[in-house]
C-alpha cells in the first residue's frame, strides 16, 4: 500500500497513509480507513484531552448513498489546497479525497479550520460514463493511485440513506437534539429540544439540525451538526435526521436521490460538522460560534446595517415608483437606516405578490426576457436617480430579487449576471433573495452556484438576504454563508406583529445560529391599532422603542414605509437609532447569548454580547409585568473574572429616572420602572 507525505497548513494536517485517511489540527483528528469505495472511521480524538470518542474494533461505514453502487474497487487520490470560501470565510485547509470506481467517483471535502476544535465534511457523488477510465489520478507527488480490495455488503449498514456514522465508545453520555423551524409564514416556535442517555439496546430517530453529546463522568462534549435545510426543506426526506442503533450513531438523509445525476453532474449531499468542546452549556455555545464566524468571518463594515424595506406596511408594490422612493430616502436617512432595500415591484416582470393580477412564481423567463430590467414606468430613468439619492445621503441601496426556480434554477447563470449588472453599475451590494422553490439537488447546487458567481465577481461585497418564510429554502445551515437571514414575515394588518413573538424567536435561536446572521424585524407598531382591541401585548401598547430595542443585537430590520411613522414615534426612534449605531459593530462583533427569562410577553429578558477583548453589552428588557426590578445570571468569559463597571448607552424614554443597575458576583441586578422598557449597557473591567 502506498502513502502520502503529510500535508499542513499552520496547524491542520492531512496524510493517506497505508489505507488510513488522517485528517486534523492542534484540537481535533479524525481518522478513516479506506475499505473498497466507501472509507470507515477509525477514531476521533479531542487532542486537548486526549479523549477517543469512537469505539476500538468497531468497522461501521462512515455513509451510504442512494445513488452510490457499493461493494465496487476504486482508486483513491488525494489533494490539499487553501481556501476561504471565496473571500467570505475563513482561511482554511480544503482537503479533497477522490474514491474513482468504473461507474461513479465520490469525493470526500473535509475543512479544518486553524486551532478550530471542529471540522467540516461534504461528499460530492458524480456518474461517470460507461468508457471514463477507472484509475485515479495523483494530484502531487506521492499520492496513491493503487486499488483497494472490496468492501462486502455484511460489513455495511443497509437500507439506509446516511452521510456519516459513529460507533460511539463513551457509554454514560446525555445526548440533546435541537430542532430548528423556518417556513416562519407557518411557524412561530422556531427552536425545541429532545434529551436523553445513550442505551446499548434502543433505537431512536431524531429530527434535528444540531446533537450534543456531554459525558456525565468527565468534562468532555461531543457536536455533531448536520449542514442542511430544516425538515420542511429536506429533499427526499424518508425519516429524521439523526438515528440511534445502540450506540451507533447515523446522520440520516443525503438529500440525493437515485435518479438526481443521470446527466454526469457532481452533486453535494449534506454536510456535516464535527466537533469537540468541554461538555458544558456555554462550552457548546462558544463552539457554534466559533463554527458561524469560520463559516462567515464577521466585517463590520460590511455586516453591520440597519434596513428599512416597505413591505411591512402591505402596500406590496402599489406604491413603488421614483417619486415614492425619492420622499422615502431622506426620511429613512434621518431616522439612521444604513441600507434601504427596495422591495418587488422596481422590475418590469409582474410577480405573484403584486397588486396587478395575472403575475408568477418563477419561469420568469417564459414570460418575457425582459422581467428583470427596471419598469420603464416606475422608474422611467432607471435606478439611476434613486442611486444617487441614497449615495448623497450616506444610505446604500438594496433591492429584492427572486432567483428562477423553474427546470431546476436552469438560468442561474442569467440571474447571477442580473445581480452582478446592478452592483456594478448602481453598487448596490444587497439582495433579498425570495420566491425560491428547491426541488432537487441540481436545483439547490445551480442556486448555490449562483450566490459563489455573484460572490466571486463582487469580491464577496454583495450579501443575500435569503428569505426563510415559505416554500423549500436551505434553512439555517444550507449554504447560507453569503449572507444573512429574512427571519419572517409579520403584519400589523393581520395582527399576527406582537413584539414578544419576533424577541422569543430570537432569543431561542441565539445559541445556536449567530444572531448577527438573523434580520429581526420591527414595524410601525402605531399602524392598525384596532386590529388589537385593548390587548396590553399590542404593538402599539409595547411601542416604537421597544420594537426597536429587542433587534438590537440581530441585524435590525425596519418593516416598514418610514414615511408613515408618526412624528413622535420618529423621533424616538431616530435617538435611539443614533445612540446605537456607534456601538452595533461591537455588539454584532460579539457572542450574543441570551439572559434572562424566555420571552412571553411578562418576562424580564434580555440578551449579552461577549467580547474577545472581554468587554461586551448588555441589554435587559422589561415586558408587562408588575416586577419593577429583576437578576440576570450573566455568561462567563473564558475564565476572565466577569465586569465591575457599567456604561448606560441607551434607555427608554418613558423611564423618567435613569435605570438602576449594579454588577456583583457574575449577577447583573437592574431596575426598570415601567413595563415595556429597557436598557443598553456596555460593560467594562
Amino acid at each position: 500500500m502506498g502513502s502520502t507525505e503529510m500535508l499542513r497548513y499552520k496547524d491542520c494536517y492531512a496524510a493517506f497513509e497505508q489505507g488510513r485517511l488522517v485528517t486534523g489540527n492542534e484540537r481535533i483528528e479524525r481518522i478513516w480507513e479506506i475499505h473498497g469505495n466507501t472509507l470507515v472511521t477509525k477514531s476521533l480524538k479531542d487532542k486537548s484531552t486526549g479523549e477517543e470518542w469512537i469505539a476500538q474494533g468497531t468497522d461501521l461505514t462512515a455513509y451510504r448513498l442512494p445513488l452510490l453502487p457499493y461493494a465496487e474497487a476504486a482508486h483513491v487520490s488525494i489533494r490539499a489546497t487553501e481556501d476561504d470560501d471565496l473571500g467570505v470565510g475563513a482561511k482554511h485547509w480544503k482537503v479533497s479525497v477522490e474514491l474513482k470506481t468504473n461507474t461513479h467517483a465520490l469525493r470526500l471535502e473535509v475543512r479544518l479550520y486553524p486551532s478550530a476544535s471542529f471540522l467540516r465534511q461534504e461528499m460530492w457523488v458524480k456518474r461517470i460514463a460507461a468508457n471514463s477510465s477507472g484509475s485515479g489520478v495523483p494530484v502531487f507527488a506521492g499520492s496513491s493511485g493503487e486499488q483497494l480490495e472490496d468492501y462486502t455488503e455484511e460489513q455495511a449498514e443497509a437500507g439506509h440513506d446516511y452521510i456519516d456514522a459513529l460507533a460511539l465508545r463513551p457509554v454514560h453520555s446525555r445526548w440533546q437534539c435541537i430542532q430548528l423551524k423556518d417556513v416562519t409564514d407557518h411557524h412561530n416556535n422556531l427552536v425545541s429540544r429532545d434529551t436523553g442517555l445513550l442505551y446499548k439496546n434502543e433505537r431512536t430517530e431524531l429530527t434535528g439540525s444540531i446533537l450534543a453529546f456531554s459525558q456525565q463522568l468527565a468534562p468532555r462534549g461531543l457536536l455533531v451538526l448536520k449542514e442542511g435545510p430544516t425538515a420542511f426543506g429536506h429533499l427526499h426526506r424518508s425519516g429524521g435526521d439523526f438515528r440511534f442503533e445502540g450506540h451507533r450513531l447515523f446522520v440520516d438523509g443525503s438529500g440525493l436521490d437515485a435518479e438526481d445525476n443521470e446527466d454526469g453532474d457532481e452533486l453535494p449531499a449534506y454536510g456535516v460538522t464535527i466537533g469537540v468542546y468541554d461538555g458544558t452549556e456555554f462550552g457548546l455555545r462558544k463552539l457554534l460560534h466559533a463554527y458561524h464566524r469560520s463559516i462567515r468571518t464577521y466585517v463590520g463594515e460590511r455586516d453591520a446595517y440597519v434596513m428599512s424595506n416597505t413591505w411591512g406596511d402591505r402596500s406590496r408594490d402599489g406604491r413603488v415608483n421614483e417619486a415614492f422612493i425619492l420622499e422615502e430616502l431622506p426620511a429613512a436617512a434621518e431616522l439612521g437606516v444604513t441600507v434601504y432595500q427596495i422591495d418587488d415591484g422596481w422590475q418590469q416582470g409582474t410577480t405573484a405578490n403584486s397588486v396587478v393580477q395575472g403575475g408568477t412564481w418563477s419561469d420568469y423567463y417564459s414570460q418575457s426576457d425582459q422581467f428583470w430590467v427596471v419598469h420603464p414606468e416606475r422608474f422611467p430613468r432607471g435606478l439611476e436617480p434613486v442611486a444617487a439619492k441614497a449615495k448623497e445621503l450616506g444610505i446604500e441601496l438594496g433591492l429584492w430579487f427572486s432567483p428562477d426556480s423553474s427546470h431546476d434554477f436552469m438560468y442561474w447563470e442569467k440571474d447571477a449576471d442580473t445581480l452582478i449588472g446592478f452592483y456594478q453599475r448602481e453598487g448596490i451590494r444587497h439582495f433579498k433573495l425570495d420566491g425560491i422553490r428547491l426541488a432537487s439537488k441540481l436545483g439547490e447546487l445551480r442556486l448555490r452556484r449562483m450566490m459563489e458567481k455573484v460572490t466571486g465577481a463582487t469580491q464577496g461585497q454583495v450579501a443575500f438576504n435569503q428569505d426563510t418564510t415559505a416554500q423549500v429554502r436551505l434553512g439555517y445551515f444550507g449554504k447560507t454563508q453569503y449572507g444573512n437571514l429574512f427571519l419572517e414575515n409579520r403584519y400589523t394588518d393581520w395582527s399576527n406583529y406582537y413584539p414578544h413573538y419576533t424577541l422569543r424567536n430570537l432569543w431561542q435561536l441565539s445559541p445556536y445560529v449567530s444572531a448577527a446572521k438573523l434580520q429581526i424585524e420591527f414595524l410601525n407598531v402605531a399602524r392598525n391599532r384596532m386590529n388589537y382591541a385593548e390587548d396590553p401585548l399590542a404593538p402599539s401598547a409595547v411601542g416604537i422603542e421597544f420594537a426597536f430595542a429587542l433587534t438590537m443585537f440581530a441585524s435590525p430590520l425596519a418593516w416598514m414605509e418610514v414615511t408613515g411613522l408618526a412624528q413622535a414615534d420618529g423621533e424616538k426612534l431616530k435617538g435611539l437609532i443614533h445612540a446605537y449605531k456607534p456601538h452595533q459593530q461591537a455588539i454584532q462583533g460579539g457572542h450574543v447569548l441570551p439572559i434572562g427569562e424566555e420571552p412571553n410577553g411578562t418576562s424580564w429578558t434580555g440578551f449579552q454580547s461577549i467580547s474577545v477583548k472581554g468587554t461586551g453589552y448588555l441589554v435587559v428588557l422589561r415586558e408587562w409585568n408588575d416586577r419593577e426590578e429583576a437578576r440576570f445570571a450573566l455568561w462567563g468569559n473564558d475564565g476572565v473574572q466577569l465586569p465591575v463597571r457599567l456604561e448606560l448607552i441607551a434607555a427608554s424614554s418613558k423611564l423618567a429616572d435613569v435605570p438602576e443597575a449594579e454588577l456583583s458576583s457574575g449577577e447583573l441586578r437592574v431596575k426598570l420602572t415601567a413595563p415595556h422598557t429597557f436598557a443598553l449597557y456596555r460593560y467594562l473591567f
